[in-house]
């Protein structure tokens, strides 16, 4: 055996485990890459059915908080509505006492006096039943308006009393107490 043959001998053994290397590596890779694409597969319709599950209860988290929007809406409405006529009577009510009003202070008589107290009752008792449904600012406004109407009406009925006195029933303190009450309202 010469140094050639032992060469060639070499050569072949490396060659024949360099081939069958070469082929295990392309066989491996084959396998790999087949493996690596089902498990990527897996993994995609995994996740998708993941994005449709969370989509879907996405989808109905949004009908559902539409819906309730809706109602909310419906309510507030209703609200609107029934205030805006609420305020629309305590509006009527309100121009009534004024009108009693101004006929008291044209002309302070029992019978202006008694219309007066009357729409006053009947608008205080209507702020009173409206108070639910009216701004809270508003029925203390409203409170405060209908107190110094009492106190206009107090004063009013106070002079239509002195007025039917006579003038020695009449006390000097009297009249200033009753011009102080109808300067204040």
């Amino acid at each position: 055996m010469t140094w050639d043959d032992a060469f060639k001998i070499v050569s072949s053994v490396l060659v024949s485990i360099g081939g069958g290397a070469a082929i295990l590596f392309g066989l491996s890779s084959w396998l790999g890459k087949i493996w690596a694409e089902k498990i990527l597969n897996s993994d995609r319709d995994r996740y998708q059915r993941q994005i449709e599950t969370l989509k879907s209860e996405l989808s109905s988290d949004v009908e559902r908080l539409k819906s309730e929007l809706a109602l909310k809406l419906e309510i507030s409405k209703r609200f609107s509505e029934k205030q805006f006529h609420l305020y629309n009577d305590l509006w009527s009510s309100l121009c009534d006492l004024k009108i009693a009003g101004d006929s008291l202070w044209e002309r302070a008589n029992k019978l202006n006096a008694k219309k007066f107290a009357e729409q006053l009752k009947k608008t205080e008792d209507q702020i009173f039943r409206s108070s639910l449904l009216i701004e809270n600012w508003h029925y203390e406004k409203l409170k405060e308006l209908i107190d110094r109407f009492s106190k206009f009406q107090f004063g009013k009925t106070r002079l239509i009393d002195l007025r039917n006195r006579s003038t020695d029933q009449v006390e000097p303190q009297d009249i200033e107490f009753t011009m102080a009450l109808l300067h204040e309202s």
